[in-house]
């Protein structure tokens, strides 16, 4: 794979950068499934507030389109545009 990563200009692959990746990966999964979970609870709630529900689920959306930029940058071998916009969002 290093050899094709001249084609694109990027540096070569290490091991830093696999484990690297791997965390970021499961701690994006992780942070996902906690504000799901938290947000279907808030959200099924009859005695939670609605502006409690409207927050998780803006909260909810904002989590979802975070992950999708971070699939998009790894799908579009690091497009600047997509990149930028993922980092954006924290």
């Amino acid at each position: 794979a290093n050899s094709l990563r001249g084609l694109y200009h990027l540096m070569p692959i290490e091991s830093f950068h696999l484990i690297f990746h791997a965390l970021h990966r499961g701690m994006a999964y992780i942070i996902l499934l906690m504000v799901y979970v938290t947000s279907w609870r808030v959200i099924t709630n009859r005695n939670c507030p609605e502006l409690l529900k409207s927050t998780f689920f803006i909260l909810t959306l904002i989590v979802s389109v975070q992950l999708m930029l971070g699939i998009a940058t790894v799908a579009s071998i690091r497009s600047p545009w997509v990149a930028s916009l993922h980092v954006l969002g924290g």
